[in-house]
């Protein structure tokens, strides 16, 4: 009878295992069929068309990616696998796998060369959208390593060759001999069936007739094979069971060393030692004990997933009784003679907001004046009127609820708003008064300045900020700059890979990022000039033309531009600090960076604590038209960060106020980001890459610290001690120059006007007061004039002679800061006697 057990290959259930998992090995084939780039590379992505779904999309995408059109021998040995598996043959995993990914590899190679060569390879790649035909396998071995090396035949040949010992290797030397074979015995079966071609009679040929010896050999290899398994099995098993009791008696041994530690630390009654400090991420970066230093490489960078969010939670506000708050405030309006009645009402998660309109001839005014008597007849906590609202003929009465809705960062990322939103840099806030979600993109603003009270919800709302940017753009997208002068709110997002240097705590090195921040501007605005585009988004979509596609030949040339630069966003804390130590220095680069940062994809978003003139300036403000302000103690200070009062009458705890480019002020409140949603975050983007730091410019950085790097030096030259030494004296020797050119000026002009005052010399030459008290400090100095008496002018004690022998440089005082060395102004006076025949008509 026929063994019909479990083990072998004609066994019904492993029939039945294999026809079900046939299908599944067309999965894959599926999935590139039905492949669309464009569905699957747009931001936020579009609803997947592929059959298999989203899957299908990303297992195509990096298929591609990795290794070009050769992917597509994965779906045929799948196909080819369930059709063995079908048949009965079984699949042993095992070194043929390595094999396979060799000759998949070459295959890449192969196909790259074809793809470089024009014809219907190039054309499929192009329709396909992929930048290489054998993918970041075929570029990196073919294009860049062997093509330079052997050319495209010679690289060709070896690859080829490499391509067939694979296969072999893969599929094994027997199987094709057992191929060929049966291909042999196929194209001979006719003959061999031939009753008159054979020696024997028909006795032999009955007797031959049920006998194969190909499947008897068949059969015997595979009972050797079974049994070879099931000894191997047996082995399995004995380890498995060793190592369970090996195991068993260790959580033994540490439960009783537990107990013992326990009774004992009971015993005396001390005090546990503290845990020791975590590694550092040097030393996890390093490697443990006794492995290789150097970072892992952690495969293509993934956008982190909403899971690592908090659930939403279910938040409802309490509006109060509408109806008799809408009573009282029309009644409280009659009282003080203003005739209105209720337009609309908009309760909010935070707010409701009252929409009154007042009889014709009333003035706006009327109703601000009252605020206070409406906010004690309402029983309100605050109030604000917007008179009018904007764009309509109503006054609106804002009234806090008595219970606020819960606003989660999810919530926000989960909306329609958000995933619809098409900026380039999507910025989340919040719900406006109205319960909309609020999102604005900072690439059209371009800069925001936040500001507001301690404790009312700004650095919540930089924490929202910058994880909505993160769940959204690639380290190949946007860059950061972080400025943490407090050293603790920026500590999360020390190990992203978006950063271009670590989080900066020293003001000093500010001034030295700000800098660069301008050098790269340039860089970039000089770019743009050789491509002919505007600003950064023209260059990252502009079309990818090559040499071939421009005047056709068979090599093209690759271009020194980058294909796409990413966006930068310089994010500064606490702005007021930086302002009080360093506001000299920064304040040209903010406002160079600010007036045209914006067509160079450079962003500021600067937030303080301090709203007041001194910090936030004038020059600032002009160029930053993006606000937001939470509470304020006082209208004063609303008005140096919005322009316009309200901010003091919000309710605190991420109520806010913002101004976006249109110049509308909105009231919103902020999206709430929890510090263990923003860890998780952060830690599986730590998982899922390396920090990427500018390693030049954070050794630039590190010097400061140790000796004080000169913030005018030139970034493409030495740092060296000897060329900033150089430079000092290059400066001062300029300096003292331009001094002695001043001090002659001032000579030449108490020769012709035989007068000497600061006032005059600002009259006269056209200087500022500070330079002019200077230059006189120096002439008195030099024994020129003599010191100051009353408010009145200098008295000159030289005489004529000893001036013009001054001026000329033939001799004088031996003081005066260089007032004597060589050099002389562009128009020289007159001569000496020329002077004198002056002076004699004069008298």
């Amino acid at each position: 009878m026929t063994d019909t057990s479990s083990t072998g290959d004609d066994s019904p259930r492993r029939h039945v295992l294999a026809w079900l998992l046939f299908p599944l090995a067309l999965f894959p084939l599926m999935a590139l069929l039905t492949y669309d780039a464009r569905t699957y590379t747009d931001c936020p992505p579009a609803p997947s068309s592929n059959w298999i779904g989203a899957l299908g999309d990303a297992f195509a995408h990096y298929g591609y990616m990795l290794f070009g059109l050769a992917v597509w021998i994965v779906p045929a040995l799948c196909v080819v696998g369930g059709f063995c598996m079908v048949r009965g043959r079984r699949m042993r995993p095992g070194r043929r796998e390595l094999w396979f990914i060799v000759f998949l590899s070459a295959v890449s190679c192969l196909v790259q060369v074809l793809g470089g060569h024009g014809g219907p390879v190039q054309a499929v790649q192009h329709r396909i959208n992929i930048a290489d035909a054998g993918g970041a396998v075929g570029y990196l071995v073919m294009t860049r390593a062997l093509s330079p090396l052997l050319s495209d035949f010679g690289s060709s040949i070896l690859v080829a060759i490499i391509a067939l010992i694979a296969l072999v290797g893969a599929v094994g030397a027997h199987n094709l001999a057992a191929f060929a074979s049966a291909m042999f015995r196929w194209a001979m079966g006719g003959a061999r069936r031939d009753p008159s071609l054979s020696g024997g009679g028909p006795g032999e040929s009955a007797a031959n007739e049920g006998f194969d010896p190909y499947e008897a050999a068949r059969q015997a290899k595979e009972e050797a094979r079974r049994q070879r398994e099931e000894e191997k099995a047996r082995i399995r098993e004995e380890k498995l069971r060793l190592k369970e009791e090996k195991r068993a008696a260790k959580e033994a041994a540490k439960l009783a060393k537990r107990e013992a530690a326990e009774a004992a630390r009971a015993a005396k009654a001390e005090v546990a030692p503290p845990p020791p400090p975590p590694p550092s991420r040097e030393g996890q970066a390093g490697g443990g004990d006794g492995e290789e230093g150097g970072e892992d490489d952690k495969g293509p960078y993934l956008l982190p997933p909403l899971s690592l969010l908090n659930p939403l939670k279910k938040s409802a506000a309490d509006h109060g009784d509408v109806g008799e708050m809408t009573r009282k405030l029309i009644d409280t309006l009659k009282i003080f003679g203003i005739d209105a009645e209720l337009a609309y009402t908009v309760q909010g998660p935070v707010v409701t907001k009252y929409a009154v309109r007042l009889a014709p001839g009333t003035r706006y005014s009327a109703v601000t004046a009252i605020s206070d008597n409406l906010m004690g007849s309402l029983r309100a906590k605050s109030l604000r009127i917007e008179a009018p609202i904007p764009g309509e003929d109503c006054v609106g009465i804002e009234v806090p609820n008595r219970t606020s809705a819960g606003i989660s960062f999810r919530e926000i990322i989960e909306s329609d708003a958000w995933r619809n939103f098409k900026g380039e840099l999507p910025l989340l806030f919040g719900k406006n008064a109205a319960g909309k979600e609020l999102v604005a993109d900072l690439a059209s603003m371009p800069h925001m300045l936040v500001a507001g009270a301690t404790g009312q919800g700004k650095s919540v709302c930089l924490n929202s900020l910058i994880n909505g940017l993160l769940m959204t753009k690639t380290p190949e997208q946007l860059k950061l700059i972080m400025v943490d002068p407090k050293s603790v709110e920026f500590t999360a997002y020390a190990s992203l890979p978006h950063l271009i240097v670590p989080v900066i705590t020293d003001n000093k090195k500010v001034v030295f990022s700000l800098r660069w921040a301008v050098q790269e501007m340039e860089k970039r605005l000089k770019l743009f000039a050789r491509a002919r585009v505007r600003n950064i988004y023209d260059f990252n979509h502009r079309p990818n033309l090559t040499q071939t596609e421009l005047f056709g030949g068979d090599t093209a040339v690759v271009s020194d531009m980058p294909r796409t630069v990413p966006y930068i966003v310089i994010i500064i804390d606490e702005v007021a600090d930086l302002m009080a130590s360093n506001g000299k220095e920064v304040t040209p680069d903010i406002a160079r960076l600010t007036a045209k940062a914006r067509a160079a994809g450079i962003h500021l978003i600067l937030a303080t604590q301090r709203p007041d003139a001194k910090i936030i300036t004038g020059t600032i403000k002009a160029n930053i038209p993006g606000r937001v302000a939470f509470k304020t103690s006082q209208a004063i200070d609303s008005r140096t960060i919005l322009d316009e009062a309200g901010a003091e009458n919000l309710i605190g705890k991420g109520d806010m106020l913002f101004k976006g480019k249109d110049g509308v002020l909105v009231r919103a409140q902020g999206a709430w980001i929890s510090d263990e949603e923003i860890a998780r975050v952060t830690e599986f983007i730590e998982q899922h890459s390396n920090p990427d730091f500018d390693q030049r410019f954070t050794k630039k950085l590190a010097t400061i610290k140790e000796d004080e790097v000169d913030i005018y030096a030139d970034d493409s030259g030495d740092d060296g001690g000897s060329a900033k030494a150089a430079q000092q004296a290059e400066r001062e020797q300029v300096k003292a120059d331009e001094n002695a050119s001043d001090f002659k000026k001032a000579v030449e002009c108490i020769i012709n006007t035989n007068r000497a005052s600061t006032s005059h010399f600002q009259r006269k030459l056209g200087w500022g007061y500070n330079h002019s008290a200077k230059i006189m400090d120096m002439l008195e100095d030099a024994g020129v004039i003599g010191p100051q008496v009353g408010a009145g002018p200098r008295q000159i004690i030289m005489e004529q002679e000893q001036l013009l022998a001054i001026f000329n440089g033939s001799g004088g005082a031996s003081e005066g800061g260089g007032a004597t060395e060589a050099g002389g102004v562009d128009q020289p006076v007159d001569s000496e006697d020329s002077f004198s025949q002056e002076q004699e008509a004069d008298s």
